[in-house]
């Protein structure tokens, strides 16, 4: 069992569904249009962006993070929490030797409204600063349709530069 980060999560600390590898979890899709997302990383400002997801867009960007290599992970799961709430279990290896339990829920009805909150545990990381335990939360609220200048499968940044959602992911691939 994961040791819990945040005792309060939605099926911390207990198994809330098989242990499932390789396969695409069976998440909500969220509604296509345009996100506003709030990513609040403890002791950090936090960061609005705008996402502009159609169905492609939200299958690249999994609501859960995204998933290590192959045989990096001793432990991936994916269930349900009683309340509702998704929630993944995950003990990985990053190339680099680090070790990262995580613990992720995400609630909401996915049409309108959103949060996901991972709470991470660090071992082993080459930069010292890594390791630790952190708490990462995203709210994300519907806006309506994308504008002109934010196509689907872009992000749009604060300071006003676009990019495309797989090159943001790819900053933090390896992120359970």
């Amino acid at each position: 069992m994961l040791a819990c980060v945040a005792p309060s999560l939605p099926g911390c600390g207990r198994s809330v569904g098989p242990a499932v590898v390789g396969a695409a979890p069976d998440l909500p899709a969220r509604k296509p249009g345009l996100w506003r997302q709030t990513l609040e990383n403890q002791g950090e400002a936090p960061v609005v962006t705008l996402i502009c997801l159609d169905a492609a867009a939200d299958r690249r960007a999994p609501l859960l993070g995204r998933r290590f290599r192959r045989g990096a992970c001793d432990r991936y799961t994916l269930g349900r929490a009683p309340n509702g709430a998704y929630v993944s279990d995950t003990v990985c290896e990053t190339g680099d030797g680090a070790r990262i339990a995580s613990h992720t829920a995400a609630a909401g009805d996915f049409a309108s409204r959103y949060v996901v909150i991972s709470d991470r545990a660090v071992a082993g990381a080459t930069q010292p600063s890594a390791n630790g335990r952190f708490r990462t939360t995203v709210t994300a609220v519907y806006e309506g349709p994308c504008p002109e200048d934010l196509q689907p499968g872009q992000t749009g940044y604060p300071d006003g530069s676009t990019g495309e959602i797989a090159e943001a992911l790819g900053a933090g691939a390896g992120q359970p």
